[in-house]
């Protein structure tokens, strides 16, 4: 190996390197919920680029999510995907954006509907795929599309997770404002009436 493909393998290398620390993000910071949240989305995204509906005749072929057989799904199942990006990573932003919009919504809640979306988008392709068979005996549904069934209801109990999570925080909040206004207030009974 001569000294310019080093020099090329080691700057490629670097790059990589850098590029994973610019992207670094801890995952100590992100509670159980959302750990499961981005587990599964990162799995919904790998299903989208399998196959989803195979020929098993003469031909072989396979058809991944961004087909029309399957109703060109991957597209907005890949939207979804950077929607969840957007919920895990930008907190400040999404804040700017309730403020400009007038909108509230709260992440567990986008997170269950994107979840009932891709289970109920997958079912309907597990239906019509089975609806092809009968005009082509060799058409069959790939593994990939029960897994992303299976990230969808993934996705929605991480979105129950942190509609718990949510919940007891929001109790930890009203708890510890009432001890404190408890703390505040001052007691009465050591005032003397003159007579």
């Amino acid at each position: 190996m001569s000294y310019r493909q080093r020099w090329k393998q080691r700057k490629f290398k670097q790059t990589v390197i850098r590029a994973f620390q610019l992207f670094q993000f801890k995952s100590e910071n992100l509670s159980f919920a959302w750990k499961i949240v981005l587990f599964w989305a990162i799995v919904m995204l790998a299903s989208l680029f399998f196959p989803w509906v195979i020929d098993t005749g003469e031909s072989g072929l396979e058809w991944t999510s961004f087909t029309t057989l399957v109703w060109n799904l991957g597209f907005p199942l890949l939207f979804l995907f950077f929607v969840i990006i957007f919920l895990l990573f930008s907190q400040t932003k999404k804040e700017r954006l309730k403020l400009h919009t007038n909108i509230s919504f709260q992440n567990y809640a986008i997170l269950l509907n994107i979840g009932l979306f891709v289970v109920l988008s997958g079912i309907i392709s597990l239906s019509f795929i089975n609806g092809l068979k009968t005009f082509e005996d060799t058409l069959i549904y790939g593994n990939w599309i029960i897994l992303s069934i299976c990230s969808g209801i993934m996705l929605c109990y991480g979105s129950i997770l942190l509609r718990k999570e949510y919940k007891n925080s929001n109790i930890e909040t009203f708890v510890s404002d009432t001890w404190e206004l408890k703390e505040r207030i001052i007691p009465k009974n050591n005032m003397k009436l003159p007579f």
